[in-house]
């Protein structure tokens, strides 16, 4: 799945490079629910369309964790001076988070909710920073082998917060 993304990413860049605007952004990052992520988002005036793919790390024979999402980002505030976008955003989007281990599978559907910004260090670089609340839509749990929880987190809301980097194509 991450091999898709990437040939995705690098042909919708490619295939904008004649534009002169800077509409489309590959982004790199850690959060919750997102994980170790890597996506693209493209941009219509002041709002963002995006989706990313996410693991915890290489797949073992123990776990082995994705997390896919898509998501809107309205900008607001004041354009910096590197960019005529604007940096603060509320972010709103679903997102499927499928975890395997040895005993289970927990499949997780999730809204997402947060308020960010994106701070510029160049005219095509940069770091965003959310923070929010993923609120628990629908959650099932598939046994493969019979066996007790001893702890249970049944929170149908958590917090959402992610870091990460990002590069207008």
């Amino acid at each position: 799945t991450l091999q898709i993304l990437a040939i995705f990413v690098l042909s919708v860049g490619f295939s904008h490079q004649g534009f002169g605007q800077r509409k489309v952004t590959v982004s790199t990052g850690i959060g919750l629910p997102e994980l170790l992520n890597i996506g693209v988002r493209y941009q219509i005036n002041r709002t963002q369309i995006g989706m990313n793919v996410g693991t915890w790390g290489m797949p073992t024979k123990d776990e082995n964790i994705l997390s896919i999402l898509g998501d809107i980002r309205c900008h607001f505030g004041r354009p910096t001076i590197l960019s005529s976008r604007h940096p603060w955003y509320v972010r709103f989007g679903l997102g499927y988070v499928r975890d395997e281990s040895i005993k289970e599978i927990n499949k997780y559907l999730l809204f997402i909710s947060q308020i960010g910004v994106e701070a510029d260090s160049s005219k095509r670089f940069g770091v965003d920073i959310g923070l929010g609340a993923m609120f628990l839509m629908n959650s099932v749990e598939i046994q493969k082998i019979p066996h007790s929880h001893w702890i249970t987190f049944d929170y149908p809301v958590l917090p959402s917060l992610g870091i990460g980097l990002y590069y207008r194509l």
